[in-house]
């Protein structure tokens, strides 16, 4: 059993997703254990997992009031004041969405996923939790962390985490969370200092990186898992920020890597 600083990898199911939104949750995922219970609060009390406990699953409605009250009083609870809340809820309500997250849910996962999309949310979220400490706060003053576009933006970069970039525009980006194009870009510029457009094109080209450096995937292929229009626009676009051409880039990876390895051999 991995072992997290939560303790054992148990993801407490609200009995209502696996009973309303067709979703079916093995009680053994492996080395993540989904344990289906009535009443999560209760459950949380429960001697035999106060300690083992890693995330909550909690299915919402459009009874958005109802949604945003069990939220908050899961997280004002003392004992799961400190556990990621990962809810389920319809996909066409994106002010249901928006109120969760405004609430304090980490993601927001689409009623009728598949248990294995479920599953790699899951396991995205519990990976990303031991980094969450040093990044929630964006470095940003406390006069701007309470800023309306402060919020937008704060509920944006939140819902591209759970996300596949190669699948978002700034439109897209704007209806997930329930605000207009125009207030988003308001709230990139005010805040991350550039426009939707440009902040998604840097996170492109920053996945970019990571797969050039650590896949054997094609420049091509990457073009097309990140969402760019063809190989040549991909280009293009990581010249400019990166200042050499993908395949150069990579190329000059491997052979640092190269001369490491030949390094530590001669040593």
């Amino acid at each position: 059993m991995i072992k997290s600083h939560y303790g054992e990898r148990i993801v407490l199911v609200d009995s209502g997703i696996a009973g309303t939104d067709g979703v079916t949750l093995s009680p053994d995922g492996g080395d993540v254990h989904y344990r289906i219970v009535g009443n999560i609060a209760e459950a949380l009390y429960s001697a035999e997992l106060a300690n083992a406990v890693a995330l909550v699953l909690m299915s919402v409605t459009e009874r958005t009031v109802d949604a945003v009250i069990r939220c908050t009083r899961l997280l004002k609870n003392a004992v799961s004041e400190a556990l990621p809340l990962m809810v389920v809820g319809p996909a066409d309500s994106p002010y249901l969405r928006v109120q969760c997250f405004r609430a304090g849910a980490v993601d927001y996962v689409d009623a009728g996923s598949g248990r294995a999309e479920i599953d790699v949310r899951v396991r995205a979220r519990l990976r990303s939790e031991c980094n969450a400490p040093q990044t929630a706060s964006m470095g940003l003053p406390a006069v701007e962390r309470v800023s309306r576009r402060y919020e937008i933006y704060r509920l944006a970069v939140r819902y591209l985490a759970s996300c596949e970039i190669g699948e978002m525009s700034k439109s897209v980006l704007a209806s997930r969370i329930g605000v207009s194009t125009a207030n988003l870009d308001l709230a990139f510029r005010e805040v991350a200092g550039c426009s939707t457009s440009r902040f998604l094109r840097q996170r492109r080209i920053d996945c970019a990186r990571t797969l050039l450096k650590s896949s054997s995937l094609s420049v091509t292929s990457i073009a097309e898992v990140l969402g760019f229009s063809d190989s040549a626009n991909f280009a293009t676009a990581f010249r400019q920020i990166v200042g050499q051409s993908p395949s150069r880039y990579r190329d000059a990876r491997c052979e640092f890597a190269s001369g490491s390895s030949l390094g530590v051999i001669e040593s």
